[in-house]
């Protein structure tokens, strides 16, 4: 049976080993210099802001399959398609064990594996920490259920642990690796209890002793998760200051949104609209309401249909809790859900759906529960066409929702990478009236003029978005790069120089593209010594980045240093083997220096 489920899995998201990269792979995969080298990988785990997030282990498991396959993205997608069907072959194995009868957890575990809210999991590459950290959390969920005898409530808790104290570190270590993955796992510990309370009636101390541990493990891990959300990612500003009114209601709202899309997978997209969340508004207090009302009756009817129910809404509510709106994450800038935020949780609700469909007299069960197997399936595989590459994405998602203006602002990036200037121009100014205060989308329109060859306007475009007294600094440092690069245009060079250097200052810590771009600058001026200090610079920044080891290398070899030229050429063409410029200039430097 558990080859079955995995085929199945196998199945539904076949067409994921065609498609290619889309949102924020460039950040984890493609432009991910950490993934070039040994220094990248020492990076990886013990330089925070190193990757886009501290989830070491993904990025590690990044990092072996570039070592593997480079950029071939069939590569990913297959690792992240086998990973999800072990998941699905585990969620079987965890149910039996939980107690769940066999054709209820076969049904559970297959109507999770290939439900269409999962396709944005498995065909996007970097949601590998969503596949893996599951993969983990349900091993470690597996070793934990080994030490208790769910057969004979009489015994002892802490007699039977004492027994299993490898169990226990297995667990603890399964666990922790889960969390090096993606901390949304750190709910574990909390699901495990409330097993116990669904198969017994009751926790006892023991029990919670024995998981405080983890829940501490769990906590930590959620901690520092946070502070890099808002100190790295940069989760911080208008877009996340929300008043606990408006959490309650988002988390309410989001809650019976996700379950909404498992009952009726219709209109997925990868973003969907941002609500307004407004405390005035009595009827958004329908949502939290709904989901007490709906706790509350399964709690009071659970004599007569069993605690199986409420446990499987709490464990729905409880995993989802990270991404329901009370800890503030940076896609909440975009929309308040995500299909792929419900990966793990949405267990809690597909398998009490097969507990209904198993349930179902006669013939008629298995006939309903093959169509609605078959139609997800179907569902799924079709699904799976929209995630192609970032062009057609974005174009689903417009279509989807014409209003969206993260959706047009992506497309029209696309165009520019289509060399279709004016079209990426016409869909900037589509996600500047949907969102005036987005100014990355000004931003966008300027560069479009600058391509188009009107660098004049480009000029003054971007000068006016510097007077705006809400830019961040980052937001303010790429527009003075982007501003610099304009002046250089314009052979401006003095206020180009002038423009690195504030941009440099505005936020030093992300500055490489300025260091870069005025060590170019210089080194056209002929001034080497300062083209050298900025290349530097830009390397310290970034190691790993191939293209400031091989710039910083020719800088060197002007000037005369051409020792230590040969060590940065050959840093960069081990870091782009596939560049025939850098292998070139590295094999010919050497034969020169007689290496």
């Amino acid at each position: 049976m558990g080859w079955g489920l995995f085929l199945l899995a196998m199945l539904a998201f076949l067409p994921a080993l065609r498609n290619g990269y889309i949102w924020d792979d460039d950040q984890h995969v493609t432009g991910n210099a950490a993934l070039r080298s040994m220094q990248g990988l020492w990076r990886i785990w013990f330089v925070p802001g190193a990757t886009p997030q501290y989830y070491p282990l993904a990025f590690t498991v990044f990092w072996v399959e570039y070592h593997l396959w480079g950029l071939w993205a069939s590569g990913y997608h297959a690792v992240n398609l086998v990973i999800h069907g072990l998941d699905v072959v585990l969620l079987w194995r965890v149910l039996r064990r939980i107690g769940v009868a066999e054709r209820v957890a076969i049904l559970g575990a297959a109507l999770w594996g290939i439900h269409p809210v999962q396709v944005e999991t498995v065909d996007w590459v970097m949601e590998l920490k969503n596949v893996l950290s599951t993969f983990f959390y349900l091993c470690s969920a597996r070793l934990l259920l080994r030490m208790w005898d769910f057969e004979s409530p009489g015994r002892r808790v802490a007699t039977i642990i004492s027994q299993r104290e490898p169990l226990y570190a297995g667990a603890t270590a399964l666990f922790a690796l889960a969390l090096l993955t993606k901390s949304v796992t750190a709910t574990l510990p909390a699901a495990f209890l409330l097993v116990l309370w669904w198969r017994r009636g009751r926790i006892a101390w023991r029990d919670v002793a024995w998981i405080a541990p983890l829940l501490a493990l769990g906590a930590a891990s959620g901690m520092w998760t946070a502070h890099m959300e808002h100190a790295y990612v940069g989760a911080q500003g208008e877009p996340w200051a929300l008043t606990g009114p408006q959490r309650v209601l988002v988390a309410g709202r989001a809650a019976t949104f996700y379950a909404a899309k498992l009952a009726w997978p219709w209109k997925l997209t990868f973003f969907y609209p941002h609500w307004l969340i407004d405390p005035a508004r009595w009827r958004q207090w329908l949502y939290p309401a709904g989901v007490v009302v709906v706790i509350a009756l399964l709690a009071a009817l659970r004599k007569r249909i069993g605690r199986g129910p409420a446990a499987g809404v709490l464990y729905f509510l409880g995993t989802l809790f990270p991404a329901l709106g009370f800890i503030s994450v940076y896609p909440f800038r975009y929309s308040f859900v995500a299909d792929h935020f419900q990966y793990l949780a949405c267990a809690g609700l597909l398998v009490p759906a097969a507990w209904l469909i198993a349930r179902l007299p006669g013939r008629v069960m298995p006939a309903v529960a093959a169509l609605v197997v078959a139609a997800l399936t179907v569902r799924s595989f079709a699904r799976c066409l929209a995630y192609r590459d970032a062009f057609t994405l974005y174009s689903d998602v417009v279509a989807q929702d014409p209003h969206s203006w993260v959706g047009r602002s992506l497309l029209a990036g696309q165009l520019e990478k289509r060399n279709d200037p004016a079209g990426a121009q016409a869909e900037y100014a589509a996600a500047t009236q949907l969102a005036p205060d987005v100014v990355e989308n000004y931003e966008g329109i300027a560069h479009t003029n600058l391509t188009m060859g009107h660098p004049e306007l480009a000029e003054r475009q971007l000068e006016a978005l510097l007077k705006r007294t809400d830019l961040t600094k980052v937001r303010k440092g790429g527009i003075l790069n982007e501003l610099g690069g304009v002046e250089e245009v314009l052979r401006h060079r003095s206020e180009a120089e002038q423009l690195y250097r504030e941009s440099i200052a505005a936020d030093p810590r992300l500055s490489y593209p300025s260091h870069y771009n005025l060590a170019a600058m210089l080194m056209q001026d002929g001034d080497l010594a300062g083209a050298e200090e900025h290349f530097r610079a830009a390397v310290d920044l970034v190691p790993e980045n191939a293209d400031g080891n091989f710039a910083l290398a020719q800088c060197l070899w002007q000037e005369g240093k051409r020792a230590q030229a040969l060590v940065y050429l050959e840093r960069a063409a081990s870091l782009n083997p596939d560049s025939n410029k850098m292998q070139q200039a590295f094999l010919q430097a050497r034969a020169e220096l007689g290496r």
